[in-house]
C-alpha cells in the first residue's frame, strides 16, 4: 500500500510538472509585455520618497498634498505626480529614457529656413480689355442714312465703313472750305502779300474744321478735287475687332458725340477673379497665373496679374484680380468661365518671393507695364521703377526664407500654438514646451513668426502624447497655459458664487443740464437689457430705438473743461455702437451687437458716473461670444442678455457702480 501510494504521488508530481512547462511555454516572457511610456516613467520614479502632489488625470489644475481625498470637481481617484527631474511643476518640461522615448514613439525634424510655395486657387471669367475698347459717336449732328454694320458681333477692322450720315452742318463747312479756295484763286495775281497769307490761313481752317467733323484727309482733298460739298459722311472704323453694342439705326437723328457702336479688340481680354481675405497676401503683381476654361477642356491658358483691388466687396468678402491674357486666334470669348490657380514662393516677414521680377522695371502707376531696360511708361509716361525698390523679392538669400516647422508640430488650441522641442541632456530627453507665433501655413508647413530657432528640434509625432503626459502631471500644456496659480496647492474651479466687486475709479462730477441728458440714455440701455435677458425682441428693439434717440440728445451738448476730450471720446463710442443693435432684423443679431455697446455704456458710466436712482453692477459670462462677453444691470440676480432663459444665470458680478444721486441726496 506505501508503495502504491508513493507512485500515485510520483504522478502527480509529474503531471504538475508537465502542466507548469506547457503554461511557461504558453505564455513566455518578453518585452512586449512590459508596461507602456507611463508605467516605465512610474517605475523610474517609484523609488522616490513621497509624490510631490496628487492629482487628478480629468483636471490636471487640481493639487493636493495627499492621496486621500477625491477630485473636488468630478470625485474620481487622485493620481500621485512624482518628480521626474524636469524641474519645477510650473516648468513645461517632460524628460524622458530613451526606452520611454521608443514607447512613446517620438519622431523630430529641425527648425529650418525653407522656400515654400502656397497654390492659391480662383475662379473668374472672361471680359473685354477695357483698355482696347473703341466707342463710334457722331461727330456732327445729322442723320443716319445707311450702317454698314447692322449686327453685334461682327468682326471689322482697321479702315472699314461703318456708317452713313447725312449733316447740313457737314454740307455748310464744305462749301466754306470750297468758297476759301475760290476766294484764294481771285487774289492770286494781287499784289498784297498780307491779303494771300490770310486767305491761304482761311483754307487751312476750313480743312481743320472738316476734320474736326469727322472726315479724313483723303476724304477733304476729295472735296477739293471734285469741287463739290457731299451732304453724306461715311464714318470709318478707327481699331480693328468686335462690335459688341450698336446703339445707331438707320433714320435715327443724332446729336454730336451719340454713341452708335463699341468695338471691342479681343486680341488681348481680361481674366476677373475674386480671391478671399485670406489670400490677399499670397498675391503680387507681375504673378503668372493659370487657368482653364470649359470650352478648352485639357488646355491650359497662361496670363500676368496686373491689378489687385484696393478696395474689398462687403458683400462677398472678396477682392478683384484682373489678369492680361494675350488671345491668340480669339478663342477666349467675353463671358467664359475659368478656373485659375496661382502659385506664390513665401519669405521671411510674410512677403512673397517673385523671381520672375529680377532685373525688371516697372511703371508704379500701370504695374502691368514690366520692361527689361529702363525706359517710360508707354500708358501714363512716366519714368519705370525697380521691381527691388517697389517692395519685391526678387532673388531670396538663405536669410530672406521663411523660418517653417512641420505642420503636424505644432499643438494648435484657439489663439494659441504649442510646440514641444527636444533638447537632450546627458542619458535622458527632455521635452520643453513653448508657446510661439505661427504664420500661413503653406506646402505642409508652418511659417514661424516667433518662439523658435533655427536648427532646433521639434517633435511632429507623439507631441500629444507629451503633452497628455503634461497634464497629467499639472504642468503648463495645451489645454494649461502657463499661467499657473501662484499657491502651490490653490485649486481652480468655478462657483455660483459672487466674487467681490471691484471697486470703479472716481468718475467727474457733471452739471446738473448734462445728468438729466445722461439718465435716459442709461435708463433706455437697462431696458434693452432686460428685453434680451426675457427674449422678447419688440420691447429689445423699441429700446434700442429710444436709447438711440438718447444719445442723439446728449450728443448735442459739450463738456467744458479737463474732461471735454474724454467726454467727446465716450459720446463718439456711444453713437458708433449704437447703430447695430438698431438695424438688427432678429434677437440674436441684436445681441452679438449688445457687448460694444455695452462697453461704451461701461467707459460712460466709469469716467461720468451712474445717474440712475439704483447701482449699477458689471456682470461677466464667460461661455457668451467667442471669448466671454460684460453688460451692466440692476438687480441682486444674474440676467444675462447674451442667452436669455436658455442660461439666464450664467454670469458672475465683478464691479458696482453706485448711484450718484442717491450718494447726493446722503450728503448733508
Amino acid at each position: 500500500m506505501k508503495t502504491l501510494k508513493r507512485i500515485l504521488i510520483s504522478l502527480v508530481v509529474l503531471v504538475l510538472m508537465v502542466l507548469c512547462v506547457l503554461i511557461g511555454r504558453q505564455f513566455p516572457a518578453s518585452e512586449k509585455d512590459e508596461a507602456p511610456m507611463a508605467r516605465v516613467e512610474s517605475a523610474e520614479v517609484a523609488g522616490a520618497a513621497e509624490p510631490k502632489w496628487w492629482t487628478c488625470a480629468m483636471h490636471p489644475s487640481v493639487k493636493l498634498p495627499s492621496g486621500d481625498m477625491k477630485c473636488p470637481i468630478c470625485f474620481m481617484d487622485l493620481t500621485p505626480v512624482y518628480d521626474d527631474g524636469g524641474g519645477e511643476g510650473d516648468i513645461p518640461v517632460l524628460t524622458l529614457s530613451e526606452r520611454a522615448r521608443y514607447l512613446a514613439e517620438v519622431e523630430t525634424s529641425p527648425v529650418e529656413r525653407k522656400a515654400i510655395s502656397k497654390t492659391v486657387r480662383l475662379v473668374g471669367k472672361i471680359q473685354p480689355d477695357e483698355t482696347h475698347l473703341s466707342v463710334i459717336t457722331a461727330w456732327v449732328a445729322g442723320r443716319l442714312d445707311r450702317l454698314f454694320v447692322d449686327y453685334t458681333g461682327m468682326e471689322v477692322r482697321k479702315g472699314d465703313h461703318l456708317v452713313e450720315l447725312y449733316s447740313p452742318e457737314l454740307y455748310a463747312s464744305q462749301q466754306e472750305l470750297l468758297q476759301s479756295i475760290s476766294s484764294f484763286e481771285e487774289i492770286r495775281g494781287s499784289q498784297s502779300e498780307m491779303v494771300a497769307r490770310r486767305s491761304e490761313s482761311m483754307i487751312e481752317s476750313s480743312k481743320n474744321k472738316l476734320r474736326r467733323l469727322g472726315l479724313t484727309d483723303e476724304q477733304v482733298e476729295e472735296v477739293i478735287e471734285s469741287g463739290k460739298p457731299q451732304d453724306r459722311l461715311t464714318i470709318y472704323s478707327p481699331t480693328s475687332g468686335i462690335v459688341t453694342e450698336r446703339q445707331g439705326t438707320v433714320g435715327m437723328y443724332v446729336t454730336e458725340g451719340s454713341r452708335i457702336y463699341t468695338i471691342a479688340d479681343l486680341s488681348t481680354v481680361w481674366l476677373l477673379l475674386e480671391a478671399y481675405e485670406s489670400d490677399v497676401k499670397w498675391l503680387h503683381y507681375g504673378q503668372s497665373v493659370e487657368f482653364q476654361t470649359e470650352a478648352h477642356p485639357g488646355e491650359t491658358f497662361e496670363g500676368t496679374l496686373s491689378f489687385i483691388s484696393p478696395v474689398l466687396d462687403e458683400r462677398t468678402r472678396t477682392i478683384t484680380l484682373r489678369v492680361n491674357v494675350p488671345n491668340e486666334g480669339k478663342r477666349l470669348k467675353p463671358g467664359m468661365f475659368a478656373r485659375a490657380e496661382i502659385r506664390s514662393l513665401v519669405a521671411a516677414g510674410g512677403k512673397t518671393i517673385a523671381p520672375e521680377m529680377e532685373g525688371k522695371w516697372i511703371c508704379p502707376m500701370h504695374p502691368e507695364v514690366v520692361e527689361d531696360l529702363y525706359g517710360f511708361c508707354p500708358v501714363c509716361e512716366m519714368p519705370l521703377e525697380t521691381a527691388s525698390s517697389l517692395g519685391y523679392v526678387t532673388a531670396a538669400g538663405k536669410g530672406d526664407l521663411a523660418l517653417v516647422v512641420p505642420e503636424t508640430a505644432p499643438l494648435l488650441t484657439g489663439k494659441r500654438a504649442v510646440v514641444y522641442v527636444e533638447l537632450e541632456d546627458d542619458e535622458r530627453i527632455r521635452y520643453e514646451g513653448r508657446t510661439v507665433e505661427l504664420g500661413p501655413n503653406a506646402d505642409g508647413y508652418y511659417v514661424v513668426e516667433s518662439g523658435l530657432a533655427e536648427g532646433e528640434q521639434v517633435v511632429t509625432k507623439g507631441n500629444f502624447k507629451i503633452d497628455s503626459a503634461m497634464q497629467i502631471q499639472a504642468k503648463p500644456s495645451m489645454m494649461n497655459p502657463l499661467e499657473e496659480p501662484e499657491s502651490e496647492w490653490e485649486i481652480e474651479t468655478q462657483t455660483e458664487e459672487a466674487e467681490e466687486p471691484e471697486q470703479a475709479t472716481e468718475p467727474v462730477s457733471l452739471p446738473e443740464e448734462f445728468a438729466v441728458k445722461a439718465k435716459p440714455v442709461l435708463t433706455a440701455y437697462l431696458a434693452l437689457q432686460e428685453a434680451l435677458a426675457g427674449d422678447s425682441f419688440e420691447r429689445a428693439d423699441k429700446a434700442a430705438d429710444e436709447l438711440s434717440g438718447a444719445i442723439e440728445e446728449l450728443g448735442k451738448h459739450h463738456l467744458p473743461g479737463e474732461a471735454h476730450e474724454r467726454w467727446m471720446g465716450d459720446i463718439g463710442a456711444l453713437k458708433d455702437s449704437i447703430g447695430p443693435p438698431q438695424a438688427a432684423a432678429e434677437i440674436e443679431s441684436l445681441r452679438a451687437s449688445f457687448y460694444p455697446l455695452s462697453q461704451a455704456i461701461e467707459s460712460f458710466v466709469r469716467d461720468f458716473g451712474n445717474e440712475t436712482e439704483t447701482p449699477l453692477k458689471k456682470v461677466f459670462c464667460p461661455m457668451a461670444l467667442e471669448d466671454g462677453a460684460t453688460w451692466l444691470q440692476t438687480g441682486k440676480d444674474v440676467a444675462n442678455p447674451y442667452y436669455g432663459d436658455t442660461m439666464l444665470r450664467c454670469g458672475t458680478f465683478q464691479a458696482e457702480f453706485p448711484s450718484r444721486m442717491a450718494d447726493s441726496e446722503k450728503a448733508p
